[in-house]
This record gives C-alpha cells, structure tokens and sequence, in this order.
C-alpha cells in the first residue's frame, strides 16, 4: 500500500470504505461499494458494476493541474472492454465534455488519456496510450506530468511521452471515478485499488517497479555530531547498507550513502565518515558492557561471557587490519540490532551484574 506525502492530495486504499488518506470526501453513486472478491494490497478494492456505479468528489483546486508537475496512478482489474469507460474524468459541462479524461479505453483497446486547455479541443493530450486494456488482471497505470513532457506507463514501463506547453483547462465541476461524461455516460466495469492523486511532483520518469518497497525495518544511525536519522527500509537495503558500510576499514568505495526519504519521497545521502553507529531496529545475560564513544555518548548492552570474549577479541585486532569495521550488538531495549564503528570507540568496560 501506498502512503500518504506532502505531494499527495488524493489516496484512496479502499479498504472497507471510501476513505481519503488526504481527508478529501468522496461520494458513492448508485451503490458503488468495496469489495473483498478482488483486491490489489489490503482487504478489499472498489467494485463498479459497470452500469450505472461511480464516485464523485465535488470541485476541489487539489485536482486542478493547470501546468504543474503531476503524478496520478491506480490498479485496475477491468472485467469487461468497454469503449470509452473511464478511470478519472473532471467535468466542464454535465453530459457534454471534460478537462481531463484518464485511464478512457479506445475503440483500438488501448488505455489512454485526454486533455485540454480551451474546453473544447484536446490540445493537450489526445489517444495518450498508457498501454493496451487486459481484462481480468491487476494492471498498474500512471499518468505524468514534468515541465512540458508526459510520461504514460504500464506496469511501470514507460509506454509513451510527449510534449505540451499548454495548461489543463481548470473547470468548477465535480471529478468523478469510473464514468466518462462525453456523448452520454459510459461506466469503468471492474476493480480499482491504491488510487492516488499526486501535485507538485513527477513520482517517475522512467521505468518504475510499481509494487509499494515493504519497508518492515527501521534503520536508526547516530551521527558525529550527536544527531540521529531514521529511515524505514526493507531487508535488501538494510542489508545493502550493512554491505556498503563494512566495506573497508581504511577506503570506502563510495563516501555516501543514498537513501529514499519517507517524508516527501526525496533523496537524503549519508556521509560515510559522520557515522559513529548504527541499529536495525533479548538475552538473559550476567555482565554489562559500557562502551564510551568518541562524541564520549556511551552504549550499554547487557552480554553473556562468551559475547565480551568475541567483542574483545574483534577490538583487539590491530587498527590496520580490522576486517570489519562494525561490531554487530542485539539490543535488549527493542530486539533490534546496533553496529559500532570501530574507530569511533575510544574504552569500554563489563560490570558483573549478579
């Protein structure tokens, strides 16, 4: 599942109900509901029949993109090819056309996208492919926005650009899912989960792994001026880090590390030399080891005998052929694990604690 980021102004998981992560209201028209026969993450995903079922959400600015940067994106799991349903379409005239339509399906059976900027001509986007309609599978589609240029994929493929100065007609009309208003009504029959409205950002412009990282670690690192960070990471980076990190005792390949932001969905690069330690966030034991570090903060961890021998023994290898350059402790506080950089510890001591 997708989370909620500042560029965010739409996220709907549909899990259980219509539920707006942003806090924005959405309406059900005739009966649209969840349903937990199909869904992409979750409990459950929207259902629309197809006939007469769609959502709608009143005028709202938060989907006006004029000429700024944009990302929307959803899965879809179409359960019949119908001609000219839709995924998002933002009303101009009732019954007549539109500023936007995403995610229309063509006469060819392609997905595409429509825009304008006059209300009455698409000048913007016109048959924009976002890949060929399967039926009866989950498909991940993003419509993109930089600058002048969008990006369509499919599956995080990168299927189509173009590019376009011109700024996206802003209506006063409601924004609806899963019905196109042009020519009479026609209504998206299927599935759709993790649907998401983002502004002020282009969440990609090249081929993409769609599947939301399962970030189930907390990578907590104490830097030397006393300073912590925080980075939620899955196993492989956790251990790409670790890798990166015990690289060398003496040249480290490259001096800083890259990681993906929470927050905002940013970059943030470590530097290599500012790490004092680091823990992935137990053991019954009798001694207390208390290690002072060079910003002389100190580290506590309770260890068995065997456990101060090995830590010894890895100290006490000489500086110029430590083969490792963090010790690896199990935290009793969490469970987690912390490792120590060799040369940022300066003593340490075991206190016997029976």
């Amino acid at each position: 599942m997708y989370e909620l980021d500042k560029y965010t102004v739409s996220l709907l998981h549909f899990d259980e109900d219509f539920t707006d992560e942003t806090g924005n209201v959405w309406t059900a028209q005739n009966g649209a509901s969840v349903s937990t026969d199909k869904f992409k993450f979750g409990k459950s995903a929207l259902y629309l029949n197809g006939q007469n079922q769609y959502l709608t959400i009143s005028n709202t600015a938060d989907i006006d993109f004029e000429n700024e940067d944009f990302t929307v994106d959803w899965w879809e799991y179409r359960t019949d090819l119908k001609v000219s349903s839709s995924i998002l379409d933002k009303t101009i005239k009732p019954g007549l056309t539109y500023a936007f339509s995403f995610g229309y399906l063509s006469p060819g059976g392609e997905v595409v996208c429509y825009a304008t900027s006059t209300g009455e001509v698409h000048d913007v986007l016109k048959d924009f492919s976002l890949g060929k309609a399967i039926l009866n599978s989950w498909i991940h589609r993003a419509i993109v926005r930089k600058g002048d240029t969008f990006y369509g994929f499919e599956n995080g493929k990168l299927i189509s650009t173009v590019t376009n100065k011109l700024s996206i007609f802003t209506p006063t009309l409601e924004t609806i899912v899963g019905r196109h208003n042009y020519d009479g009504q026609r209504y998206y029959s299927g599935y759709i989960d993790e649907f998401r409205i983002s502004k002020g950002i282009a969440r990609w412009t090249e081929n993409f792994n769609p599947e939301p990282i399962k970030t189930n670690n907390l990578l907590r690192i104490t830097m030397s001026d006393s300073s912590e960070r925080e980075y939620k990471v899955s196993t492989a980076e956790k251990d790409n880090f670790i890798k990166w990190f015990n690289s060398s005792d003496v040249v480290v390949e490259t001096s800083s590390y890259e990681f993906d932001k929470d927050i905002n969905g940013s970059k943030e690069y470590v530097a290599y030399d500012k790490i004092i330690s680091f823990e992935t966030v137990t053991n019954n034991s009798q001694n207390l080891l208390r290690i002072t570090m060079s910003d002389s903060s100190e580290r506590e961890y309770k260890v068995t005998a065997d456990m101060f021998d090995t830590f010894v023994k890895w100290f006490n290898r000489s500086n110029a052929s430590v083969r490792n350059t963090s010790y690896l402790f199990n935290k009793d506080i969490d469970g987690g694990k912390e490792y120590l950089s060799f040369d940022k510890i300066i003593s340490f001591e075991v206190i016997d604690l029976l």
